[in-house]
């Protein structure tokens, strides 16, 4: 992506639902810890949750930032998740997919056509 004018719909509405689903998330996890008879939830399941939450928030304010924050933030779920859960791993390794279709869209044109334009333009 270019500048923040050129959002994707599609990441846009990724960010919006990891926005509402991690920050009700963090919510819980809050509200956990002042029930005594609640379950304990790992702390880098936390973590990982309310970094979701900042990167898909950020992506709003920052469209190329927040993008970078959801890939790195996928890219480390998927490492914390492992062989664990295979339905949990399929789930965010479609979402890295969907995360990086504009970074793989994006490309330059060769030095070759570069240099030939530049020498077209430059002939008399």
């Amino acid at each position: 992506m270019k500048s923040d004018a050129e959002r994707r719909w599609y990441l846009s509405g990724l960010a919006g639902i990891y926005l509402a689903l991690c920050s009700a998330g963090c919510l819980h996890y809050i509200s956990l810890q002042f029930q005594p008879s609640a379950g304990a939830v790992p702390i880098g399941q936390q973590a990982l949750c309310l970094a979701f939450a900042i990167a898909a928030g950020v992506y709003f304010l920052r469209a190329r930032v927040g993008h970078i924050a959801l890939v790195v933030v996928t890219s480390l779920t998927l490492i914390a998740i492992g062989t664990t859960d295979p339905g949990a791993t399929a789930f965010h390794l479609c979402v890295l997919l969907v995360l990086m279709l504009p970074l793989l869209k994006k490309h330059k044109p060769s030095a070759n056509i570069r240099v030939h334009g530049s020498l077209a333009s430059s002939a008399p």
